[in-house]
């Protein structure tokens, strides 16, 4: 029986329009398309988005961990680099990140160390269908995959949070999934690998922002405490939406967004 998600739970869902066209199969998968994007007046990761992350990170109780399935490969380094060429490279440096299929991984096989058979699939539908006995609903949207990868933490919550005590690391470690060089930040636009603004307007809209809403510190993360289980559930499905929110609608952009673990 699927557990139902904690009754506490913040969300921030927001679509943000790639640079590029959405490939035929992402918007197959998705329902989704640049245009449509457009059409409805969404707009690109800006100034102002970071700055929204910021603030709902600080609602949030330390220590903050952003959850991501196949985050350390795809989730952590796009939204790593899209901070980075808005000059707001450490502004989550105070959250730490955990890829829930390392942790999920090593939860089944310490499960059942000795079963062989054949390789087993740690696709998120896959894990999903194999602990509750059906496929998640609402697939290959961002928030439906968050919810499913909620679920899929209630299965052990204990064993899952001693592990990503164990093995989280600071945001502030993760490679950027692409870096602007120097001729590119005046002269062009960044990579078609990007989904961005360029940084030059970026920067004159970070002018006009005015003072007051300028990017300030995160405040320092606290060492990791002893929460209820429910305390701790929330935060990790609701931090999952920074990463999985944003970084599945870059993903649009992406050749092959379906070879994705």
């Amino acid at each position: 029986m699927v557990p139902p998600p904690p009754r506490v739970l913040d969300k921030l869902s927001l679509c943000v329009v790639p640079g590029k066209a959405c490939s035929p199969a992402a918007s197959e998968i998705t329902g989704l398309s640049t245009a449509e994007l457009a059409a409805h007046g969404r707009q690109r990761f800006d100034a102002d988005l970071a700055y929204l992350l910021q603030a709902f990170l600080r609602r949030q109780p330390q220590p903050w961990c952003l959850v991501a399935h196949n985050g350390d490969r795809y989730d952590f380094p796009l939204l790593r680099a899209e901070l980075s060429m808005l000059g707001l490279a450490s502004a989550l440096d105070g959250a730490f990140c955990a890829d829930s299929i390392a942790a999920l991984k090593a939860l089944e096989q310490d499960g059942s160390p000795s079963e062989h058979g054949p390789r087993k699939s740690y696709s998120l539908g896959s894990i999903y269908t194999r602990l509750y006995g059906q496929a998640p609903p609402d697939s290959h949207t961002a928030e439906g995959d968050v919810l499913a990868l909620l679920s899929i933490c209630q299965w052990r919550p204990r064993a899952l949070l001693r592990w990503v005590d164990a093995h989280a690391r600071p945001f502030s470690t993760v490679k950027p999934m692409y870096v602007v060089t120097a001729s590119t930040e005046t002269n062009s636009r960044p990579s078609s690998a990007t989904a961005t603004v360029p940084l030059a307007r970026v920067r004159n809209t970070r002018r006009n922002l005015g003072g007051d809403r300028s990017p300030k510190p995160l405040p320092p993360v606290k060492g990791p405490g002893a929460p209820s289980r429910e305390g701790l559930l929330a935060p990790l499905g609701l931090l999952a939406f920074l990463t999985l929110v944003v970084a599945t609608l870059y993903g649009l952009s992406l050749p092959d967004p379906g070879s994705r673990p």
